[in-house]
């Protein structure tokens, strides 16, 4: 989730003393700023996904980032996967190629097609190659483009992982089993409680 307003790491790091194990996905915020993100490198490469929800439109959420926040995430957190970026000519000069190649969607991918930088891809928000896909199976709709996905990303080497969703009952058994068929070693946050 977020880091709260103001935001502030120190929950993290009361996380990672009771576990130094625990990996965590963040949910960035316009409150953001170099300083935060420098705090944030200490934990290294604890702070797994940074999940910037700039595919999402709508009244309810604000993020139209600064470019330079994009820019200081991607080279300050080294580790981290980047998630649902805003892709722009400006965003993509911000970001470093050792940063383009952490790039990971979760948002648009509904189906193989949605995939972006593969061939027969329809993907319009980028043509670059993922370095990640978070795989929520309950915005596929069906088992077929589910499954069809994560062989698609598994033949071209892409890596998978579950995240940001918090199913309940039926949904909480499926999608944990989908992560530990299909990609356990990934920063999957939806293992059993």
């Amino acid at each position: 989730m977020g880091l709260g307003d103001p935001p502030a790491v120190d929950v993290l790091e009361r996380w990672l003393a009771l576990d130094p194990s625990i990996t965590f996905k963040i949910d960035v915020s316009m409150a953001w700023h170099h300083e935060l993100v420098e705090q944030l490198a200490r934990l290294g490469p604890a702070v797994a996904t940074i999940d910037f929800k700039a595919l999402y439109s709508g009244d309810w959420i604000n993020n139209d980032y600064p470019t330079t926040l994009y820019g200081s995430i991607g080279a300050t957190l080294p580790h981290a996967l980047l998630e649902d970026a805003r892709i722009t000519p400006e965003t993509l000069d911000a970001f470093d190629e050792d940063a383009l190649g952490r790039l990971a969607w979760d948002y648009p991918i509904t189906a193989p097609a949605d995939v972006p930088g593969l061939p027969g891809a329809t993907a319009t928000f980028a043509k670059l190659i993922p370095g990640a896909i978070n795989i929520k199976p309950s915005r596929f709709g069906s088992l077929e483009d589910l499954l069809g996905t994560i062989a698609l990303c598994d033949q071209h080497g892409i890596p998978c992982y579950s995240g940001g969703q918090f199913e309940l009952g039926y949904g909480r058994t499926q999608v944990q089993a989908i992560a530990s068929l299909c990609f356990p070693d990934g920063p999957n946050d939806c293992a059993p409680v």
